[in-house]
């Protein structure tokens, strides 16, 4: 998060320090972006040239909210952000490019190319900008390199992709917001929290459930077998059970019923 107010100007980023030949959106996201599935990658500083705001748009296809946020963010790309001088790049956390490639081509802005050497810079961004989980939509000065906000995501959904007079108030608003390097920012505005954190880990990782649910079934069955030499008592047989039990006549019953047979001809 970030105060408001005016930015400061040029000044070293952080994105290019130990690199300062080296243009800040280059040092970040590397020397080409996508511009769409199928064509060429083409240079950054070309694509970002006269821009004044990239939101970096944290995202995966196996994310549901993510997939119901990223309509969201498109319209208001198309809407708002062009006209706005704002660009956006899609770091993507798809897990093959097969499903990268279905994800992001149904966006209308940029994006890492799944090349060598993505997965480093993408690593890099979500190391830098303290992400902690998805969707996650930071924003940049892009002549700078320095932070802006990271509520961006809560700032597009809450006025949605349509309405192009209050997206461009919004633009207009982080515009006006004070910048700092983002070895000085303070984060916690992006991504989910408290219990959709854990349920967009499970869904990521579904092998940790199973795992939890084997776990929570074999102590279970291990406990059951402990108790019941114990005197714990067993459960009622069924009626099936019980019908299935067969009568076993030993020689004292034959023995005892004869008895009776023959006390009951006596008496007539």
């Amino acid at each position: 998060m970030s105060t408001k107010k005016k930015n400061r100007g040029n000044k070293t980023p952080s994105a290019s320090d130990g690199a300062s030949n080296v243009p800040p959106m280059e040092a970040l996201f590397g020397p080409d972006l996508l511009t769409k599935v199928g064509k060429p990658a083409e240079k950054t500083t070309a694509l970002l040239e006269g821009k004044d705001l990239v939101c970096l748009y944290f995202s995966a296809s196996w994310c549901p909210p993510c997939k119901k946020f990223s309509p969201i963010l498109g319209e208001f790309y198309e809407t708002c952000a062009k006209d706005g001088k704002v660009e956006i790049v899609y770091v993507s956390s798809d897990r093959s490019i097969p499903e990268f490639e279905e994800y992001y081509g149904k966006m209308p802005f940029l994006a890492i190319p799944a090349t060598d050497g993505a997965a480093q810079i993408k690593n890099n961004l979500s190391q830098l900008l303290k992400i902690q989980g998805i969707p996650t939509l930071i924003v940049l000065n892009v002549k700078t390199g320095e932070f802006v906000t990271d509520t961006a995501r809560d700032d597009v959904a809450k006025v949605g992709g349509r309405n192009k007079e209050q997206g461009m108030a919004l633009i207009e608003a982080w515009k006006q917001m004070e910048t700092v390097p983002i070895s000085e920012a303070k984060f916690g505005g992006g991504g989910p929290t408290g219990i959709m954190a854990l349920v967009m880990f499970f869904t990521k990782n579904p092998m940790f459930l199973f795992g939890i649910f084997y776990i929570i079934k074999t102590a279970n069955k291990q406990y059951r077998d402990y108790m019941a030499p114990s005197g714990v008592p067993a459960a009622p047989p069924t009626i099936e059970a019980v019908k299935e039990v067969p009568i076993v006549e030993t020689d004292a019953n034959a023995a005892a019923q004869e008895e009776n047979v023959d006390s009951m001809e006596s008496e007539f």
